[in-house]
């Protein structure tokens, strides 16, 4: 059962206005307040005290709440660790002597039991193969968890070796599990005579090392395409497990799959641009004096605060106008630009700045925006947006918080 029915939190921004419409009264961000236990978010994940309900234990546990509110049964009794696996019934004289012969189908025998109460209680054991490793200890939950003959420790060690033997172990000449796993690796990276042309002088290069019986024993190589790194290492685990073989293909690889235009995020460089214009000391001067043309306050709200500078015309769209416009092939990278066409394309984004000032919003109007036209934008979308919160239609809306009228 609950040990209390209600418990303080914090407000924070995420759940404010849910606690809101419950009746609470905000005060500021990371005040803490008192709230009714019925009351918490479902995904809450803070700690709740329960009163265990066995009759003569009565201790107070924890439990995230979340947990608490997603149990099957709403109505079922709240145990403690100790408790919660014999829900308060002392074991029967049946279940403990079966113990014994549970424990010896498995190649055990069990020391004792009689300090046996719940499922996570130690019982001592000595495990007839290993019987010089002396005493060792689990629990009746551990035992009936694990596999046959893996609570022993030396059982588990033993059966770990033989399966990493049988994984990673190779019956094939370790040549030819190299060129297999270069063949698999290059296959599409290369042409057929080229690769032919790496495996037959792999051959070559190769560095003979002791009989591979076991998956950690190393591997020299000198991979063709990197012959001045010179002798590299791996394993028949790493054979299996990586893309390639040699670390510096795997870096030349990852380094064109996530770069440039095959990227996940390439808008044709625009993006690179961007940020370069961005990092300008011309867009500071153009912020600053922004800012102060609004006296620092939103430019609808007109409340102060922290504050977005909004694009009127966005900056994306005056790059693509100032490509098109001095016909200049946009790059992978800044680098890749002349000085001369930096500067030209700064020069015109500059010019641009002077025609249009920053428009300041609060975070939520910003978003409200943004999520209505995209991030493409123009002066006539911003003059259709304030006619609509002019309006009345965003009253209300959950990315404002609250409605407009109030804070004008």
């Amino acid at each position: 059962m609950l040990y209390k029915d209600r418990m303080k939190i914090k407000w924070i921004n995420r759940t404010k206005r849910y606690y809101e419409s419950l009746g609470y009264t905000f005060t500021k961000q990371y005040d803490e307040f008192e709230v009714l236990i019925k009351d918490l978010l479902p995904t809450c994940v803070q700690r709740i005290e329960l009163l265990c309900d066995t009759d003569d234990c009565n201790e107070v546990y924890t439990m995230a709440y979340r947990d608490y509110y997603n149990r099957k049964d709403p109505y079922q009794k709240d145990y403690c660790k100790k408790c919660m696996r014999r829900s308060g019934q002392p074991p029967s004289e049946d279940f403990l002597k079966g113990m014994y012969k549970e424990f010896k189908k498995k190649g055990y025998t069990l020391l004792s039991n009689e300090n046996y109460k719940d499922n996570n209680s130690p019982l001592n054991f000595i495990c007839d193969e290993h019987k010089d490793y002396g005493e060792q200890t689990t629990s009746w939950r551990m035992f009936n968890q694990v596999e046959d003959r893996a609570n022993c420790k030396l059982c588990r060690k033993e059966k770990f070796l033989i399966s990493f033997k049988e994984t990673y172990s190779t019956k094939h000449d370790i040549k030819e599990k190299i060129r297999e796993s270069f063949r698999k690796s290059y296959m599409e990276r290369y042409s057929n005579k080229k690769l032919e042309e790496m495996l037959s002088s792999l051959d070559l290069v190769y560095i003979p090392s002791q009989p591979h019986t076991e998956y950690f024993q190393p591997i020299t190589f000198i991979c063709p395409s990197h012959r001045e790194q010179g002798i590299q290492e791996t394993n028949l685990k790493n054979l299996n497990r990586r893309m390639f073989p040699c670390k510096y293909c795997m870096l030349e690889y990852r380094s064109e799959s996530t770069t440039g235009s095959k990227s996940s995020s390439w808008k044709g460089g625009v993006s690179n641009i961007n940020r370069y214009i961005r990092d300008s000391a011309f867009i500071d001067d153009w912020r600053k004096n922004s800012f102060e043309k609004y006296r620092y306050k939103c430019a609808i709200t007109n409340v102060n605060g922290y504050l977005e500078l909004h694009h009127p015309y966005s900056l994306s769209r005056m790059i693509k106008d100032c490509i098109d416009e001095l016909n200049i092939e946009l790059k992978d990278t800044i680098g890749e630009y002349s000085d001369c066409d930096l500067s030209r394309i700064k020069s015109y984004i500059k010019d641009k700045h002077d025609e249009i000032d920053g428009i300041p919003l609060v975070p939520e109007i910003h978003s409200l925006f943004h999520k209505l036209y995209g991030n493409d934008n123009t002066p006539d979308q911003f003059d259709d947006f304030q006619h609509r919160l002019n309006d009345g239609e965003f009253e209300g809306h959950f990315l404002l918080g609250k409605n407009l009228k109030e804070v004008n």
